[in-house]
């Protein structure tokens, strides 16, 4: 069934908090293919025959909107706007039929925007896997549970929609991960409904980088948005993500929450999970919290030898769960591509991601880059 619930749980929870907090603000948002080897050739024609197959003109379904209800945390006035939303192909600009090199942008009100990055993604994704020489049985993903079999501790989660190779084998891959005693879920609303898993989502890095224009200061940004994350969920949906603006400016200003702060863990997603894991556990002693009652999710490029690594590495010392993508849901015989579609202004004035990895860096202003730079140390 086509829904539009095909796409991330933290998508829908960060568009009720703009609905909430920043209903006027306008956004833009900028593709990037990190892969400087693989060319985007000859696809734009697919990618917009399936928007239009999968996203123009469909809408939040009855079933959908009683399954959102179902999880307590959507409100009833965001539940009737997401009732009578659509996508709307206005808010695309730079694809064109027949175009040799694929581009795409998104621009207008972030309300009505913020819902494209993962759909359009996974499109892209598909578009090109179409074209590629691929193995789509299971018997990867079955030797990959093998082997993590012997750690019943180690729990995961499908964070795989943006790059999958494509709808139908992702689905396969839920079907065959259903049962299994180290699977918790599925970042994938549609998919966690259709077939009764947790749903796992929090927030992404464009609610962190807003701040930047919508806080009353620029060194405050991030204090203030994860504040304003906190009246909008209380302690439900209570995992931070670190590295916005870089893991040791995060833990500044994480540690502002604790004496009976709400926050119940962090999700890393860039640089070495090794160094940012040690220097979050010494955050919660330093803040005189029991690291065993706090989670650390790792998201960042997982395998799953990595996952066991890391999980070997810190399970006795704090509650750790993986997010695992790509590894999972496009490793099917050619290399998949690393893109994303990242939040480049608010109003019309520059934000920008200060990763752990300076290859995820993201800003098309390298003036207001150094501005933020300043203003965080």
């Amino acid at each position: 069934m086509i829904t539009i619930l095909d796409s991330d749980l933290y998508k829908f929870s960060m568009q009720q908090a703009v609905l909430h907090h920043f209903s006027a603000a306008t956004a833009e948002y900028t593709f990037v293919c990190r892969n400087k080897d693989q060319k985007l050739l000859n696809i734009s024609g697919k990618v917009l025959d399936l928007i239009n197959e999968r996203l123009i003109n469909h809408r939040l379904c009855s079933a959908g909107e009683r399954y959102l209800k179902s999880l307590g945390y959507f409100t009833q006035d965001y539940l009737d706007f997401l009732s009578d939303f659509t996508f709307k192909l206005n808010h695309l600009s730079g694809i064109v039929y027949n175009a040799t090199e694929f581009n795409v942008s998104i621009e207008g009100p972030w309300l009505q925007t913020i819902l494209w990055e993962v759909p359009l993604l996974s499109i892209i994704s598909e578009a090109y896997g179409e074209n590629q020489k691929t193995d789509t049985c299971m018997c990867k993903v079955k030797e990959k549970l093998r082997m993590i079999a012997e750690y019943p501790g180690l729990k995961f989660a499908d964070f795989g929609t943006r790059r999958r190779h494509s709808l139908a084998h992702h689905k396969e891959i839920i079907k065959n991960l259903v049962g299994n005693p180290n699977f918790i879920g599925t970042s994938n609303i549609g998919m966690a409904m259709e077939y009764n898993i947790p749903c796992i989502g929090t927030m992404a890095h464009e609610w962190i980088q807003a701040g930047q224009v919508l806080a009353p200061s620029l060194a405050e940004s991030q204090w203030f948005m994860l504040w304003k994350w906190i009246e909008e969920y209380k302690d439900q949906l209570a995992i931070a993500l670190t590295d916005t603006l870089g893991t040791d400016k995060f833990i500044q200003d994480y540690s502002r929450y604790f004496n009976g702060g709400p926050w119940k863990g962090v999700r890393q997603d860039s640089g070495d999970p090794v160094i940012i894991g040690e220097k979050l556990i010494k955050m919660f002693i330093d803040n005189r919290i029991d690291p065993k009652t706090k989670t650390i999710v790792f998201s960042d490029s997982l395998t799953f030898p990595k996952m066991i690594e890391l999980y070997k590495l810190f399970k006795d010392r704090t509650n750790v769960l993986f997010g695992i993508g790509t590894n999972l849901t496009n490793d099917v015989g050619y290399k998949p591509l690393s893109i994303v579609i990242k939040l480049t202004k608010i109003n019309g004035m520059p934000v920008a991601k200060i990763s752990d990895d300076p290859d995820k860096t993201i800003c098309k202003d390298n003036d207001y880059l150094q501005k933020l730079k300043e203003s965080i140390k």
